[in-house]
């Protein structure tokens, strides 16, 4: 019926309750609501400053040396080198993890990191960079650059020795 009410205690007729649900429906948007809130897991505390490639070797060369496909670490540091938090970023095959710019940012971002340290294991033992090493290593050199957060070291780990980007003059 027409006029009749369609809700006794606002007193509008069918018709225009109908009228206003279908204006309402059309003009508001409804946008999704995030939430982003880190969770500390309990590991390592690293208590020295990171100040060269094999700091890092003594700290995650242990682990690595067992490991049978590669891992993919960011070593997160504060404007004190002090480790932060280490991110694993990916574990991949025996020869390749599939690294995006970014997943390695996001924890940087998320710890308030000011600097990081990448790291990652060839289970071959040669810690040799491969093209695809060094083509990843100027790619996140980049997106970091832009984030304004420093990336210092790319290392790569092998059986008993270790490569550093930076320490043969590859970071730039």
């Amino acid at each position: 019926m027409e006029g009749t009410s369609a809700d006794p205690e606002i007193g509008i007729t069918t018709a225009e309750y109908t009228r206003r649900r279908r204006t309402r429906s059309k003009s508001s948007t409804s946008v999704a609501t995030v939430r982003i809130a880190l969770i500390r897991e309990r590991g390592p505390v690293y208590a020295d400053p990171i100040r060269n490639a094999a700091d890092i070797d003594r700290l995650l060369g242990p682990a690595a040396r067992a490991w049978d496909r590669e891992h993919f670490i960011s070593v997160i540091l504060d404007g004190k080198s002090r480790v932060v938090a280490v991110d694993e970023v990916a574990v991949g095959t025996v020869t390749a993890a599939l690294v995006h710019p970014r997943e390695v940012l996001k924890a940087v971002i998320l710890t308030n990191g000011v600097s990081l340290i990448l790291v990652h294991n060839h289970p071959s033992g040669d810690p040799a960079p491969s093209g695809e090493d060094v083509a990843l290593t100027r790619r996140l050199k980049a997106a970091s650059e832009l984030m304004g957060i420093r990336l210092l070291d790319h290392i790569v780990l092998g059986d008993s020795r270790f490569y550093s980007f930076s320490g043969e003059g590859q970071l730039g």
